[in-house]
Formats: C-alpha cells, sequence, structure tokens
C-alpha cells in the first residue's frame, strides 16, 4: 500500500456520493487504512483512532471496495470528507497547483457565459465548482475588479496558496479582500480571518447592477459585502413592480427596493432594524436620484406589519425562509 489514506465507508453510504453528493459524516464511515508514522506499518481502525492529519487528502472507498474519490480529512468536523475530485490522490498531489487553476478558471469561465466583464457576480459556489467551502465575489467598480473571499472549510483553506494564485491569474484583481469571518469556521477547527490580501484599498465601493447604483461596504457588509447571488431575483421584482405599492423588508442595502423603483414602483418603503443599513440604504436611494419615490425606515420589521393596517401591494423579502411563503 502507499502512503495514501484509504477511507471506507459503511454499507450503501456511498449512494449519496455516487450520485453527486460532496459530503462524507464521520458517522458515515466505517474503518480507515493508515499508514503509521512509527514504523509500525499499515492499520486499520475507526476513525476515532486514526492519526491521519487533518487537511491530508485522502481516497474515499465503498465498504466493497469501489473507489469513490479523493477528499480532504477533517476529524474536528462532524462532515469529516469533503470531496474535491474523483481522481486517485496521487494524480491530483502530482500536479496541485495545476489541478486548482483548472477548477478555478473553469468556474471563472462558466460565469463568463452569463456575466459580461463589467458585472459583479459570484464567481466561485464552493462544492457546486469542486472547491468545497470556498466562495468568491467579484465587484466591479470604476473599471476595476475587486475580489473577496471566504474560505470557509480546511478543505479549501489547505489550497489558499493555489486559489489565490490561480484568481490572480483568471481575474486580474485590483484588490482582494479575505472576509473568512464565518462562526462555520470555528467548527472546521479554524481561526476567524479577514482583511486585505496583499495591496490594501478603499472597502467601500459602488457597483452598478440591473441599472442601479450600489455602494457596497465589503469589509463590514452582511456575508461578502452584498448578495451577488440575488441579482437575477431583484430582476424579476423590477419586472413585477410597474405602479405598485412595495414594501421591501430587511433591507441591508436597500437594492430589492431600488429594483423595484427602476422597475417603475410609485412608492418603495425600505425597512431594516439596523441603522448601518438604513443609513447605506438612504446613500443608495440618493445615488439613484430616488428621494422622491424611496423611503429608508429603521424599524423591527415584525413591529411594523403590525402596524399597518393596508397591505402593500408588493412584499419582496431579504430573508430566504419567507420566500417559501
Amino acid at each position: 500500500m502507499n502512503e495514501t489514506t484509504r477511507i471506507y465507508l459503511k454499507s450503501r453510504e456511498e449512494t449519496e456520493v455516487n450520485q453527486g453528493f460532496p459530503w462524507v459524516y464521520d458517522n458515515e464511515i466505517a474503518n480507515v487504512k493508515w499508514l503509521s508514522q512509527d514504523g509500525s506499518g499499515v492499520k486499520t481502525t475507526p476513525l476515532s483512532e486514526c492519526q491521519v492529519k487533518d487537511g491530508s487528502l485522502v481516497e474515499v472507498y465503498a465498504n466493497a471496495g469501489g473507489f469513490l474519490g479523493t477528499a480532504v480529512i477533517n476529524k474536528k468536523s462532524k462532515i469529516t470528507l469533503r470531496l474535491i475530485g474523483r481522481e486517485h490522490a496521487d494524480k491530483i498531489l502530482s500536479e496541485k497547483s495545476l489541478y486548482i487553476s483548472h477548477l478555478v478558471h473553469e468556474a471563472v469561465n462558466i460565469r463568463g457565459l452569463h456575466f459580461s466583464q463589467e458585472d459583479s457576480c459570484r464567481l466561485i459556489y464552493g462544492e457546486a465548482d469542486g472547491l468545497p467551502g470556498l466562495i468568491v465575489e467579484r465587484y466591479v467598480s470604476e473599471g476595476k475588479v475587486y475580489l473577496v473571499v471566504q474560505f470557509l472549510a480546511l478543505a479549501c483553506e489547505v489550497f489558499r496558496e493555489e486559489i489565490i494564485a490561480a484568481l490572480k491569474e483568471s481575474c486580474h484583481p485590483y484588490g482582494i479582500y479575505e472576509r473568512s469571518d464565518e462562526k462555520v469556521r470555528e467548527k472546521e477547527g479554524l481561526p476567524l480571518s479577514s482583511g486585505w490580501i496583499g495591496t490594501a484599498r478603499d472597502t467601500r465601493i459602488i457597483i452598478k447592477e440591473n441599472g442601479v447604483l450600489l455602494e457596497v461596504d465589503i469589509k463590514n457588509g452582511q456575508k461578502t459585502g452584498y448578495f451577488l447571488d440575488q441579482k437575477w431575483n431583484r430582476k424579476r421584482v423590477a419586472e413585477l413592480c410597474h405602479g405598485k405599492r412595495v414594501l421591501d423588508t430587511f433591507t441591508h442595502t436597500g437594492a430589492f427596493g431600488l429594483n423595484a423603483f427602476m422597475g417603475g414602483a410609485r412608492e418603495v418603503i425600505s425597512v431594516d432594524i439596523s441603522d448601518e443599513a438604513v443609513a447605506q440604504t438612504k446613500r443608495n436611494i440618493s445615488l439613484n436620484g430616488a428621494d422622491k419615490k424611496v423611503t429608508a425606515l429603521q424599524k423591527d420589521v415584525f413591529d411594523l406589519l403590525k402596524e399597518y393596517e393596508e397591505k402593500g401591494e408588493m412584499i419582496t423579502s431579504n430573508i430566504s425562509p419567507f420566500s417559501l411563503f
């Protein structure tokens, strides 16, 4: 046996992996076959007894022995294995930089089919692009490209240098800001981290989306500063709002409300409990000359809904669970 650790799943636990699911939980693992570093040879033990270093590449096998793929192991996480490819580990390790570069370039090229070079958009969607736990946003402000990156799992953290190099090569960014400050990193055994990678730039920028000018705070804004993945939902709202009165709840930056304004809404009220969000929304209202039709209000949305005796003709919400109703 070579030095690559083999992890065998319990019977029938390979079904979802074969269907494309990229995670393996700790309770789905039968045993681990690993090479001891003390010279005692190959051992087969339960996961709890294996001494494989977290962040190592391991090969994943069905209980019957069929190869499933290569993953990064993290025993600190309930999601113990995050798959990064269907190739064997030795192939990935032999050309690690090239392998990661290919994944990054492929993701950037796919987004290029749907967005122009002047568009701000999400470039990398973690597992969907073969890079578990990695989120990359591209903001375009005054012709300059800003990237905001989140390394949310050990499975991408171990490829940090290769990922950053590939992003620089494929995107030629003016600046790269890290927002790895989500609590989920602590579940991965990783410290929270944020700040510029390389040269520091202004963290408040102005982007244009669906014809709407928006100030984005990539340092202090929620998540990566702005919810770029909601672009098409905001555009759809604009198409539905002509002549309507709109209540934009949990507004954050005012983006949904301003799209409604651009779509011809006769009145928009954008509400958020955060004073910082409301202040930013007011600046965005002014940027778009929407002061006569759009109002930013600091209020608890639930209290406001109880106060209103008449309903608006359309309500938008930035909180995804509300879209279920």
